[in-house]
């Protein structure tokens, strides 16, 4: 194998690794898949919207335009992809431009009334996010962890500012406590059903909450967002990396919510937004309280959302040969991009990989974080599964491609798949989270009785 090959891949693919035709209305809800085919090589579809060059930046500008009116404000955003663009269009001059919006709108919601200043926060936090993003192309990537309290600033203050109040959650966790929120409907305490919602790898609170969240209230729900290991607060402040056993996480989450009075015992839900539709999967294997489950989409191994040819590197031999190959081979040769890639993906899986890409280095143990993400394939636990489920997938998931119909094929109980298409391609519906709502919760009402 080249170089040159390897690293034309390591471009391309970089975007893929774990994050993130007719209308979708004329399609009954739910289907049933066809019969898996060989996954084509992980490639983006040609955009309906093309405001970057760069694919994997296109591809997250799509959910700001998404999701204007929750979180972001059209106007605001396009005016920070053009900055952008005048810089040089990549992922640096991405951060500077979204950074400096986040600080400003921010600002701006000192002063104004609860509902404004709900609003202007909440944008702020939205567009910290997409900064916080592409910190590792910066200038500054140890500035990380500002950035994220920056950003968890911004959401605390437009959860204090939302009526009633967004409820912040200590959860027990192996001597100590994880971060959550409890979002509850107004009126009085009564017993309701709870979805708990599982983010992605690199999704945040301001991300997910046009994902589900408020849709759950409006509907009569509790909302529980939560930072595991690897997600949010718990990574970017505590520096805990992803563990593959998330029942470890949800077992202790369920624990805690069986002791809140909102909380209906036989009516707890969980879904799993991008690679969180692998995590929740895992956890329905072992906690049988579960109502109800969503992987959003079909995962069920992230290893294999890498390029190929970084496969094959880690398949060729113990530790000193890999590891040989990837310092002497791989990192003297890559450019910018496949660098933002590669520290971004894997800073997620250990605590030395996060503090190296924080230092402005590609993480160098590949063989053990190779092996770290190989952990997470649950391929062979799929049949222990027996809740309600529904598996989502998408046209153009280019992602983890042809995974949703293995996960659904698997699994033992009843279960439901809902093929998005249309507008509504592509991984995670970027650009229509209130149709994907519309379908996560029309299947939770029936499954739940609600």
């Amino acid at each position: 194998m080249s170089r040159r090959a390897l690293l034309g891949s390591a471009a391309t693919g970089g975007a893929f690794l774990i994050s993130g035709c007719g209308s979708a209305e004329s399609q009954p809800l739910f289907q049933t898949p066809p019969s898996p085919s060989p996954a084509p090589p992980a490639q983006f579809p040609a955009p309906y919207v093309q405001l970057f060059e760069a694919p994997e930046l296109n591809y997250q500008a799509l959910f700001l335009l998404g999701s204007a009116g929750v979180c972001s404000e059209m106007g605001e955003a396009l005016t920070a992809v053009d900055q952008a663009n005048q810089s040089g269009g990549d992922a640096a001059a991405f951060f500077t431009a979204f950074q400096a919006l986040a600080a400003s709108t921010a600002a701006s919601a000192q002063g104004p009334g609860q509902a404004t200043a709900r609003a202007r926060y909440l944008r702020a936090a939205k567009y910290y996010s997409e900064a916080l993003y592409t910190v590792y192309a910066s200038p500054t990537p140890g500035a990380e962890a500002a950035v994220y309290q920056a950003m968890n600033q911004a959401w605390t203050a437009a959860a204090g500012q939302a009526n009633p109040a967004w409820e912040k959650i200590a959860i027990p966790y192996e001597g100590g406590t994880l971060p959550g929120w409890l979002l509850t409907p107004p009126g009085p305490t009564v017993a309701r059903p709870t979805v708990i919602i599982t983010n992605g790898s690199d999704g945040q609170n301001a991300d997910i909450v046009a994902y589900g969240p408020l849709e759950a209230v409006q509907r009569g729900y509790n909302a529980v967002l939560y930072d595991g290991p690897g997600q949010g607060e718990s990574f970017f402040v505590h520096n805990l990396p992803f563990r593959p056993d998330w029942e470890k996480v949800v077992t202790p989450l369920v624990d805690y919510l069986l002791t809140r009075p909102e909380v209906d015992p036989m009516r707890i839900a969980l879904t799993g937004w991008s690679m969180g539709g692998d995590l929740v999967a895992r956890a329905a294997a072992f906690e049988p309280r579960l109502a109800a489950v969503v992987s959003d989409g079909g995962v069920y191994s992230p290893w294999l959302a890498f390029p190929e040819e970084l496969r094959e590197i880690a398949e060729a031999g113990d530790k000193d040969t890999v590891n040989g190959i990837w310092l002497e081979d791989v990192l003297p040769a890559i450019g910018p991009v496949e660098s933002f890639a590669l520290k971004k993906r894997f800073s997620i899986f250990s605590a030395e990989a996060q503090a190296q890409a924080r230092a402005g280095q590609v993480p160098t143990d590949f063989f053990t974080l190779s092996n770290i993400v190989k952990s997470f394939d649950i391929s062979s636990i799929l049949g222990q599964i027996t809740q309600p489920y529904l598996v989502l997938d998408y046209e153009g998931e280019a992602f983890y491609p042809d995974q949703a119909q293995v996960l659904f094929n698997a699994l033992a109980g009843p279960k439901d798949f809902h093929l998005f298409s249309g507008g509504a391609r592509y991984h995670c519906a970027p650009m229509t989270p209130n149709l994907r709502n519309e379908v996560v919760f029309d299947w939770l009402d029936s499954t739940l009785g609600v």
